[in-house]
């Protein structure tokens, strides 16, 4: 397996180790420290995958993150990746990459035809298209479901590992090329703490991908010695292959390394090192130099594979030894691309011509160019590319003045496009750190502006493109920053001597080509000229209303490469300059990041602390079937052998109504309160009136947020003056704590109140059912109140049940007879086995999460984070009967907001369904009407929905517009995503189903 493209010398690969990979299906061969980018090309593979959108052939068309067309997937399996970029891809042995977004193969596409149907699919054609008529929905859905997307993501679990950490430094410095090399250099010698980042394999930067001298050495040597002299500091750490993808407030950086991405799934899986680690450094300062990218030219059929960057094509070449073609054509407006031209040729290239819209260029260069005898042609412009699939062919025509002259374009062949547009500086954490940029007009592009963050910019990203003056700006950067942090600072070196031919000039804007091909802004989406004059014309001026309206800038590649000239044409179409224009916002990540680094170990058993109850070992010897409620590990279910789970839940059930239920409630939020302050404490957290201390008394609870929103409820218990019990839902026991927690410290420290958590420290068990009390009266005794037997509902005490100390509280969340009793975590165990041990001659049934949801929803009982979902009010709920007037509490203001008041807000209702074999389902939307209108007369939706075994009928609760004004009313259930379009009724009711007057609780 030769490589026909690759150079004979030259570049930083290993020729010595070849390596074999695999790319649809076929077998190639590359090299140690190619990348699957450069090895393609140096097999001579030119056709790489299909365009999003019109599924247009398409070519390697850069050389690191802002590859906008090379997007393969990458392994088989588990390890599979979709949506990888091959130019940031180092090869590795038994690679395995395919292309993606074709059918049935690259080469033969037949959603090819979608280029035909352009016209059809002009930008914003979805929103035009796809609104009418409504019924036609489904059918889109399934349509877009299938086209959406490029690769496939793989449907295994991720075999690989992740690691997460955390990292403190004074300098940080984002970028190892010459500016942030000689940054790390100067702070580094002031004694700082360095941590230096690049997301390449090799530190350098472009002096990787250029023939420039640096210190009488070549630049790659250069970048080699300062990088090895770095990693032998001890206040320097080099962390290579690593990407700063976010920045974030108070200088928190967001880093993604790399580990063994460059290692084969076996190698990884032998050596056991995590595939990526993700890094939250929190510095002192940090140092952006993170340099520039180069941007395209707009002509026709600009997408052809075999077109390229003038500076990628120039970097194959140097780093990799690699030709991208055999005949090329170099277009540009700056000097910088001159350096392609003359290095492609010595490689080997046959440059036949050098097109320069310019008329005037630097003498030196046009002497260079005809030192080779390489064709030089100022004062021209490509008008369109030419080939069915790949590039043969360039017309070039004259301009002058900004303006297309008119003539016979003159047509050259070739099968190399070098295109630059000139260079924009990286400002995308610059602008994510909340600084801001500002156009500069000599240069043509956006520059940092003021920083917001204790950072600095140096080298190309401050649009400065000369070699020594960016090695001087990151000595300068190193010194502050180090400064800065309180070290003495000297510059460590003179002034180097550097030169890098063609490094700087005044770009000359080149207008779009007047060709009748497609003219491609955003490569990755398919977004053309047309498309951002069409989306001016129906009037979206705003650059974020055409970035959605036309998806520029919106792929994987976030807009690298078409940003710049999207926001150029808007300007012209706007005609306006292009710094009134400004800029789309900067958001991380700002290269795609793997789930699995952002997860780290928090997967599987790890993904979050797992809580067991006490009783968790005898819920598993008795075969529970666990769920988790909150982080807790609950029993859902007690089955019994053959029963299925709705079965368990009928008999679950039917015990507690008929006879004796228990059940494991030890992960209710639990709070001591003490302090001569608690009951004024207790009156400014619950919207009801805590009047007297009465110890053995119980009140329902609830509390509000700040705005008025139900935060929680839950029972609140006096066990003597100046102490009290709180219980709340298990869900957001947490969120009260803080809540709480926050009250006392931070609003009321004048409070003299103490707050402690217990959930932990108690147990807990609930008993209920119409036969619970005869059976508990030989079990329980109170030793600080009333006989057992005369305990009223709502009224708590303590004492011993089944001979062991508890607190006995007698509340219910089922409707029937019930005490809960809490003892210490170490006895719950004890608790449990003694009472279903004592259950002889009585059915004592355990039940689980599933039967006490269907208990609470026939009683009305809400639940948080269903009906008190973070949306409710008391008022919705219907529990503004509790709210209190003469004490003032947390939320009371928030209550007055015009928007709470609304006749028309969703209120708790119950619902029955009107076919009893119709199942009522959580998530539902409710409807006024029968026929299926779409979704705009939606009046509400289900929170909560079971069998009824007591009603022997399907029920629900449901938060309904206006909905205690509609009892007795008939609405509609719409649940398209499990039912179709089909619509059953249901009878709106109060939420209380069963036993609505308490009879049986008392």
């Amino acid at each position: 397996m030769t490589q026909p493209f690759r150079t004979s010398s030259g570049g930083v690969v290993d020729r010595d180790s070849v390596y074999r990979f695999t790319f649809d299906g076929r077998d190639f061969a590359g090299m140690r420290g190619d990348t699957l980018a450069s090895a393609l090309l140096a097999n001579g593979v030119r056709l790489v995958g299909r365009s999003f959108k019109y599924h247009r052939p398409r070519g390697i068309f850069s050389i690191g993150a802002d590859e906008p067309n090379g997007l393969l997937q990458l392994g088989q399996g588990p390890y599979t990746e979709p949506n990888t970029r091959a130019t940031q891809t180092e090869l590795y042995d038994d690679l395995i990459a395919s292309s993606q977004n074709h059918w049935p193969a690259l080469r033969f596409d037949l959603l090819a035809i979608n280029d035909w149907l352009s016209p059809l699919l002009a930008a914003g054609f979805y929103y035009k298209t796809f609104m009418w008529p409504a019924a036609f929905w489904p059918g889109y859905e399934r349509l877009i479901r299938r086209a959406a997307g490029l690769g496939r993501a793989p449907t295994a679990p991720d075999p690989d590992q992740y690691e997460q950490r955390f990292a403190n430094c004074d300098v940080l410095i984002v970028g190892a090329g010459p500016a942030g090399l000689t940054a790390a250099e100067a702070a580094a010698h002031a004694g700082a703490d360095i941590i230096l980042v690049d997301d390449h394999a090799r530190a350098g930067g472009w002096l990787c991908r250029e023939r420039a001298q640096v210190g009488g050495m070549g630049g790659m040597d250069w970048a080699l010695n300062n990088y090895t002299a770095l990693s032998k500091r001890d206040n320097v750490r080099v962390l290579l292959r690593t990407t700063a993808f976010g920045y974030y407030d108070h200088n928190l950086v967001a880093l993604v390394e790399r580990l063994s991405d460059h290692l084969s799934p076996v190698q990884r899986a032998s050596i056991r090192q995590p595939r990526q680690r993700l890094w939250r450094v929190r510095a002192r300062q940090v140092i952006l130099a993170t340099g520039a990218q180069e941007q395209p030219l707009i002509f026709g059929n600009n997408d052809l594979p075999g077109i390229m960057l003038a500076g990628a094509a120039r970097g194959y070449v140097n780093e990799y030894g690699v030709r991208p073609g055999r005949v090329a054509v170099v277009i540009t407006n700056n000097d910088s691309a001159y350096r392609s031209a003359l290095d492609l040729h010595n490689a080997g290239v046959s440059v036949v011509a050098v097109v320069d819209p310019r008329s005037e260029v630097d003498p030196e260069l046009r002497a260079a160019l005809e030192h080779r005898r390489i064709r030089h042609l100022p004062g021209s412009g490509v008008v369109q590319a030419l080939g069915r699939g790949l590039l043969q062919a360039v017309e070039i025509n004259a301009i002058k003045d900004g303006q297309w002259q008119s003539g016979n374009p003159e047509k050259i062949r070739c099968d190399l496009l070098c295109v630059s547009g000139g260079w924009t500086p990286n400002l995308h954490l610059h602008a994510q750190s909340g600084g801001k940029n500002h156009y500069d007009a000599p240069l043509g592009g956006f520059v940092p502006g003021l920083p917001k963050q204790a950072n600095l910019c140096a080298g190309a990203i401050n649009g400065t493109w000369d070699l020594p003056a960016c090695l001087f700006e990151g000595a300068r950067a190193g010194a502050a920053a180090a400064t800065n942090c309180n070290y003495t600072t000297v510059l460590p070196m003179p002034a180097l001597d550097a030169r890098l031919a063609g490094t700087s000039s005044k770009l000359l804007s080149v207008p779009p080509s007047p060709s009748r091909h497609k003219r491609f802004v955003d490569l990755q989406n398919d977004v053309t000229v047309d498309d951002i004059q069409l989306a001016h014309r129906e009037g979206y001026r705003s650059v974020e209303h055409v970035k959605r309206y036309t998806t520029l800038g919106m792929g994987t590649d976030q807009g690298k490469t078409s940003n710049p000239g999207g926001l150029a044409l808007l300007a012209n179409e706007r005609q306006q300059p292009i710094a009134s224009v400004g800029t789309t916002t900067f958001r991380p990540p700002f290269t795609p990041v793997t789930l699995g680094t952002l997860a780290g170990e928090s997967r599987d058993g790890r993904l979050a602390p797992l809580r067991r109850t006490p009783m968790h070992t005898l819920h598993e010897k008795a075969g529970a079937a666990f769920d988790y409620n909150g982080l807790w590990l609950r029993p859902a279910r007690f089955p019994r052998a053959g029963e299925k789970p709705a079965d368990t839940i009928m008999r679950e059930c039917r015990a507690v109504r008929g006879a004796i239920g228990i059940a494991d409630v030890s992960s209710l939020g639990k709070f001591e309160i003490r302090g001569p302050d608690c009951l004024e404490f207790l009156n400014r957290v619950f919207i009801n009136s805590f009047s007297a201390e009465i110890p053995g008394r119980i009140r329902y609870g609830v509390m509000l947020r700040e705005d008025g929103i139900v935060l929680d409820d839950g029972a609140v218990a006096c066990l003597a003056p100046g102490h009290w019990f709180l219980t709340c839902s298990t869900s957001h026991a947490g969120e009260v704590q803080e809540h709480l927690e926050y009250l006392l410290d931070v609003l009321w420290p004048d409070l003299n109140v103490h707050l402690v958590t217990v959930t932990e420290q108690w147990a807990a068990v609930a008993v209920a059912g119409p036969r619970a009390r005869r059976w508990l009266q030989r079990l329980v005794s109170i030793t600080d109140g009333p006989a057992f037997s005369e305990l009223a509902h709502m009224h708590c005490a303590t004492g011993t049940v089944a001979g062991l100390p508890a607190r006995i509280l007698r509340v219910s969340y089922s409707g029937e007879y019930a005490c809960e009793f809490y003892l210490r975590s170490g006895t719950g165990a004890d608790l449990w086995a003694r009472l279903l041990a004592e259950s002889s001659g009585e059915a004592v049934t355990p039940y689980g999460l599933d039967a006490m949801d269907v208990l609470r929803i026939e009683k009305g009982y809400i639940a948080a984070g269903a009906e008190a979902d973070g949306r409710t009010c008391p008022g919705d709920l219907g529990l503004d009967r509790l709210l209190k007037k003469a004490r003032r509490f947390i939320g009371e203001h928030g209550l007055r907001r015009p928007a709470l008041q609304r006749d028309h807000r969703l209120q708790m209702v119950g619902l029955l369904s009107v076919d009893e074999k119709r199942p009522l389902r959580e998530g539902a939307q409710i409807v006024a009407t029968k026929e299926a209108k779409g979704f705009g007369a939606v009046i509400g939706h289900i929170t909560s929905a079971a069998y009824s075994p007591a009603l022997c009928r399907h029920m629900a609760l449901a938060l309904l517009q206006r909905g205690r004004t509609r009892h007795g009313e008939t609405v509609y259930i719409a649940d398209p995503l499990r039912d179709g379009r089909k619509r059953h009724a249901a009878t709106v009711t109060e939420p209380a189903f069963f036993d609505p007057a308490n009879e049986r609780l008392k």
